[in-house]
């Protein structure tokens, strides 16, 4: 049994990056979750984006969940290698800076194939940020810190699948689809100035890795040839995949199936049947959190 987790050891981890403890995990939490950010709250405008863009198949309006993912899965396998050797700021930086622009583009756009397009971008900068920020966390901390760190991380990021939704809707209510765009932009602005002047690189010159093919054809042989690694990976990935399955057809399934079932319009009463799918993982992160700083035992 371990002893519960030192305050200094916290401070000394954040302090890596020219951060405190609490301002490190709002900023790496905040970062994370602005990226559930854009495929939730894009959810209730999807009917709306698919008529102003004439979209005639509306299964095709799910094109814009489902081009995000691709575009935020198949690039991920980039950005570990390309952080390891130019630094985890810059790519960070530089995925923020891609998705801003993305983003704007988007509220401008007249064509759902640039819609699209932009989409795919904004899944490619999402990457980017998904992985430095995860490696930050992880140059920064390690053992218990690292997974208390990941759990506060992990409570804002499933908040999101319940409040992005709903403000999603309110801006559609008050305003149209491209203000959703708009808001998201404004919101990585702000994110990408605080990372400019706040956060320092956490992956120092001395230990960052050369570019090559060998050195990544090493790493994938080193991930690939550990049984356990390789189980959590497919287990990951399966789940992600049902995740990323059930958000894509969501939207028709509780905006038009159970209207046409149940004759509720109103999403704040179809909001109970959606709630219990984001409320479990939280309420787990949350135990996790106080398990990991007191009573969990180092490995």
């Amino acid at each position: 049994m371990t002893p519960p987790h030192k305050p200094h050891q916290e401070n000394q981890g954040s302090r890596r990056i020219g951060m405190g403890f609490g301002e490190f995990v709002v900023t790496i939490a905040i970062m994370t979750a602005s990226i559930a950010m854009a495929i939730d709250s894009m959810l209730p405008a999807l009917p709306n984006i698919g008529h102003s863009l004439g979209v005639t198949n509306t299964n095709d309006a799910q094109l814009i969940i489902g081009v995000f993912f691709l575009g935020f899965g198949v690039s991920q396998i980039f950005f570990g290698s390309l952080s390891d050797t130019f630094g985890r700021r810059n790519i960070l930086l530089g995925g923020l800076a891609c998705y801003v622009v993305a983003m704007f583009a988007a509220a401008a756009t007249g064509s759902f194939e640039m819609l699209l397009l932009m989409r795919f971008i904004q899944g490619v900068g999402g990457a980017a940020v998904r992985i430095t920020t995860m490696a930050i966390v992880r140059d920064c901390f390690g053992g218990r810190e690292m997974a208390r760190v990941m759990s506060y991380v992990m409570i804002v990021f499933m908040i999101v699948p319940i409040v992005a939704p709903s403000v999603g809707q309110l801006i559609i209510l008050y305003a149209n689809w491209h203000w959703i765009f708009i808001l998201l932009g404004a919101v990585a602005s702000i994110l990408f100035v605080w990372a400019l002047l706040r956060l320092k690189e956490s992956l120092p010159p001395a230990e960052r890795l050369p570019l090559s093919v060998g050195s990544v054809a090493d790493g994938f042989k080193t991930v690939l040839t550990n049984r356990i690694t390789c189980g959590y990976m497919i287990g990951l990935t399966m789940f992600t995949g049902v995740i990323s399955a059930y958000v894509i057809s969501v939207q028709q399934v509780f905006g038009e199936v159970l209207v046409s079932v149940t004759g509720c319009r109103s999403p704040l009463r179809r909001l109970p049947a959606a709630l219990p799918s984001p409320i479990s993982p939280t309420a787990s992160s949350s135990a996790n959190s106080v398990c990991a700083g007191s009573r969990m035992p180092r490995c």
